[in-house]
């Protein structure tokens, strides 16, 4: 193509191609839509040297006389480049994460379609827990211990209306009792610009879980456990380790006490790219009430993943 250019007096058609990256996203407020579709797909298909090379060959054609139609394409043609040449600048400035994703795990909600193809979730049923970890909480102990929430929450809601961070602050003590550390269980853990509700396990080690917290219905517990994968791949950039990282992730409803569990692969590659090599996702559990005669079972499996 670049060969071509040299000896053509107008240039060839950029036509659409599907991004990776959305580089419209990176263009001014007030661009066209035109625009914006043809130096998209110019920064997607010339890297940034080309991009140069392509707005200097433009320039040689420009400083020679020729119709002023053909100056014309030339000009806007020109334009398109130099836009696409700003946004791919801008993009490799962004680190590994926002060059993937150029949103928030807050707005995960609204990019549903594209995160499934980007995680291409399994979705093995059940999750069944590994009783062969010599760790495990006592599930008796577990038990004494969900019920205390469930009453704490009982209470609490026969007296006004609770907040979803009412009802965070006390699933974050709920979780803590269980904790090895202080340190061990942290909400709103910064991630830079971003906030994972509660991380729990020590951040400089490589084993951490991340948890959302939702008020009943008042979201999609999936769409909850997208945004905890968002997280954990900003946590694993950040970390910098290269090679293969799981992270455990749960989604909660507040104060039902109901979760969906999952688990992310990372992929760390030198440069801090990644790779997304898994991601599972578990059907919904919920925390029956040994009072009313519910299965209790999954209180148990799921407070042992977490903690």
């Amino acid at each position: 193509l670049i060969a071509q250019r040299e000896t053509q007096n107008t240039p060839p058609p950029l036509t659409r191609m599907e991004n990776e990256y959305n580089f419209a996203s990176l263009f001014p407020k007030g661009t066209s839509n035109e625009m914006r579709k043809r130096a998209a797909v110019a920064a997607e298909v010339f890297t940034t040297e080309e991009l140069k090379i392509l707005i200097r060959q433009d320039e040689i054609l420009l400083s020679s006389e020729r119709p002023v139609e053909g100056q014309r394409i030339i000009e806007k043609n020109k334009e398109v480049l130099l836009l696409a040449l700003e946004a791919r600048k801008k993009r490799e400035s962004l680190g590994p994460y926002a060059r993937r994703f150029p949103f928030s795990p807050y707005e995960a909600g609204k990019y549903m379609p594209e995160l499934n193809l980007a995680f291409n979730p399994e979705y093995p049923g059940n999750f069944v827990l590994d009783t062969s970890a010599q760790d495990l909480v006592s599930m008796a102990r577990i038990n004494l211990q969900v019920e205390s929430l469930r009453m704490t929450y009982k209470e609490l809601e026969g007296s006004h209306k609770l907040t979803e961070r009412e009802l965070h602050h006390h699933f974050h003590n709920f979780l803590k009792i269980f904790s090895r550390e202080e340190k061990d269980v942290r909400s709103f853990f910064s991630l830079e610009a971003f906030e994972a509700d509660i991380l729990l396990g020590d951040s400089d080690s490589d084993t951490i879980s991340i948890v959302e917290v939702k008020k009943d219905d008042a979201g999609d517990l999936e769409e909850e456990l997208f945004k905890a994968c968002l997280y954990a791949i900003k946590w694993c950039t950040m970390k910098g380790k290269i090679g293969d990282t799981t992270v455990n992730l749960a989604a909660v409803y507040l104060p039902k006490l109901m979760s969906r569990l999952g688990s992310i692969k990372v992929r760390l590659i030198p440069g801090r790219e990644f790779e997304i090599l898994s991601v599972k996702i578990y059907d919904l559990a919920v925390w029956g009430d040994r009072k009313r005669g519910e299965d209790s079972s999954y209180r148990g499996k799921c407070s042992v993943c977490l903690v």
